[in-house]
């Protein structure tokens, strides 16, 4: 059930509040030395069932309950105040920010593989997509703007084609568990292709004009072709994913990875249908905010880990280990997005600056500061009006008077916490059998490292 707050680890009732983002992108960070905070215990609730190598996915996630106690030991939702009005209520800081800011990856093992990887992974893409009939070349141009590969006119360009974050940590998580990656690749290719579908559908509701600082398809093609083409992705998507029979898997195993795809592309629309409803709503909690997240950002990168997994091992709750920890990075990722929706700088992010507020999105930092009981009422009033270039400003204002920043950031801090809890219940039971685990940590820290912010 939803407890409220962000996602946080089951059965962990304390979690260390002086962690540094180090931990995720330096290789020496099983060196660093950690100390407990003497503040804030943050209580957890729920828990999770294991799954098995016959169900896709075992029990349903519990939405956990990240708390803080107050100073008279009352649980109190994130964001809310104690009865002496402290905001928040955390002592001592979780994370360095500063720290992590620009920081890069130098593990050269791990840039090899991945370089590798998005090699079989583009390659398989392009045949995935290739064009049937030259009638339809038009058709699977304007798929191929979408994935990056060429422009408006359909010739071949070297432009961003994205991460391909999701494939890459499918990949990492059968490599952590023993499997040969090209083995999964009609996996990897599949989850990247919904992900491309979500995306496409996503500019559409949401009106955005670019991508990656390039018009979008709607925007060229229209939305009737638009949409079109989604659908035909979100065709390709099962298509890629029925390919794991010609790589040695079995009708079962096969099975429950359809199974785990098609309760994703629910869960996809259940948190875009949130995230629009959003728009229309003026008050908005973080509880809100959570259910959200979860489906329209974690639930995929829950099901990259959680299918590596399925893949490579019949523990079941080993995959429901990996399933968490993808749903912990999915809501870090969508946090840090948000705040890097509002702070960071257009060539980071590749949209218009503050393009956010002016939407008047409903993101992580708008849903604090509409908890707030300085601002909230004056957060409320000014998205209740067309953001004009004085009121983007007046928001701006507001949220720095607040702190709202500061507290995002803290806040993400307990989120990056919570997923090292388990890395390290991972770390542990794989120790057990000589796998190292290095590799995904790393690739992990490197999706959450925080950018240079205004």
């Amino acid at each position: 059930m939803w407890t409220g707050g962000l996602w946080f680890p089951p059965n962990r009732h304390s979690l260390d509040s002086g962690f540094r983002l180090w931990w995720s992108v330096n290789p020496g960070w099983r060196k660093a030395r950690r100390h407990r905070g003497s503040g804030a215990t943050l209580t957890v609730q729920g828990g999770r069932g294991s799954g098995n190598k016959g169900d896709s996915h075992g029990s349903t996630p519990d939405a956990l309950s990240c708390r803080n106690l107050g100073r008279d030991k009352t649980l109190l939702p994130i964001g809310a105040r104690s009865p002496r009005g402290e905001l928040p209520i955390i002592d001592g800081p979780a994370i360095d920010i500063e720290e992590c800011k620009g920081t890069k990856m130098a593990n050269t093992t791990l840039e090899a593989l991945l370089a590798d990887w998005r090699i079989m992974v583009e390659t398989s893409l392009r045949e995935h997509l290739a064009s049937p009939e030259p009638v339809l070349d038009p058709y699977m141009g304007m798929m191929h703007y979408h994935m990056g590969w060429v422009d408006r006119e359909f010739r071949p360009i070297a432009r961003s084609v994205g991460k391909r974050s999701r494939p890459l940590l499918l990949l990492l998580a059968c490599r952590t568990l023993g499997l040969d990656a090209e083995k999964a690749l009609p996996a990897a290719v599949s989850v990247e292709l919904l992900h491309a579908y979500s995306l496409l559908h996503d500019d559409i509701e949401d009106g955005d004009e670019y991508r990656r600082h390039s018009p979008t398809v709607w925007k060229i093609w229209g939305i009737p072709q638009a949409i079109n083409v989604g659908d035909g992705l979100f065709g390709c998507t099962f298509r890629a994913m029925a390919g794991l029979h010609g790589t040695g898997f079995g009708s079962d195993t096969v099975a429950v990875a359809m199974s785990m795809l098609i309760d994703t592309s629910i869960a996809l629309t259940e948190g875009q249908f949130l995230d629009i409803d959003f728009e229309q709503r003026t008050r908005l909690s973080l509880d809100d905010y959570t259910r959200m997240v979860q489906g329209k950002t974690a639930a995929l990168f829950g099901t990259c880990l959680a299918c590596g997994a399925h893949l490579s091992t019949n523990d079941g709750p080993m995959r429901e280990r990996f399933r968490q920890l993808g749903e912990q990075t999915g809501i870090a990722y969508q946090m840090l997005d948000d705040i890097n929706g509002i702070w960071a700088d257009e060539d980071d992010t590749g949209k218009a600056p503050h393009q956010d507020i002016r939407r008047r999105k409903k993101s992580f930092p708008i849903a604090l500061a509409f908890a707030d009981r300085d601002i909230g009422e004056r957060m409320v009033a000014l998205y209740s009006r067309d953001m004009t270039a004085e009121n983007v400003e007046a928001t701006l204002v507001l949220l720095a008077a607040a702190g709202i920043k500061e507290r995002c950031l803290h806040l993400y801090g307990r989120q990056l916490d919570a997923i090292r809890q388990t890395q390290e219940e991972i770390e542990h039971a794989l120790h057990l059998e000589g796998r190292p685990v290095d590799l995904l940590e790393e690739f992990i820290g490197r999706l959450l490292s925080v950018p240079d912010l205004k």
